[in-house]
């Protein structure tokens, strides 16, 4: 499935309304994976970022879970969103190399550097019942903040 343009400007709109809104929001009352947003929270934000853009008739996004190596030892790990073509991100500056606070592309160098590990659904609805209703209580505490 392509997407258009005015689709693409529609994800980066809510994508940086949310990014903005997990800033603002106080860490304190959102799960421990978010009090140094965005380092180390990119898997959970995934999830509700995905939920947003869901409950946003933006359509259904993939959770992607990527790893690359430093050598043979030393690696990192990163989650983002992808749906059909487009890649959407809005925790990668948590990587000292990455300073765009959301990246919402069609072409993405530094996401090619990450060999795929996982592809699911961005779909909260496919956790057990503790991780969703954690994750959904930390989605509506976000999206307070959404103007």
């Amino acid at each position: 499935m392509l997407i258009n343009n005015s689709k693409i400007d529609e994800i980066q709109l809510y994508a940086e309304k949310f990014r903005l809104a997990i800033e603002q929001c106080d860490k304190k009352i959102l799960p421990l994976t978010f009090r140094y947003f965005p380092k180390g929270s990119c898997g959970d934000t995934c999830l509700i970022l995905g939920q947003y853009l869901k409950d946003s008739n933006l359509g259904v996004l993939k959770y992607i879970l990527g790893k690359t190596y430093k050598d043979n030892q030393n690696y990192s790990t990163h989650a983002w969103l992808k749906q059909s073509q487009v890649i959407v991100d809005i925790t990668a500056d948590q990587f000292n190399n990455v300073q765009q606070k959301v990246i919402v592309t069609t072409n993405s160098n530094w996401h090619k550097k990450f060999h795929i590990q996982s592809e699911t659904i961005a779909d909260l609805e496919t956790y057990d019942s503790h991780t969703q209703a954690e994750l959904l209580d930390c989605y509506y505490k976000i999206k307070r903040y959404i103007l």
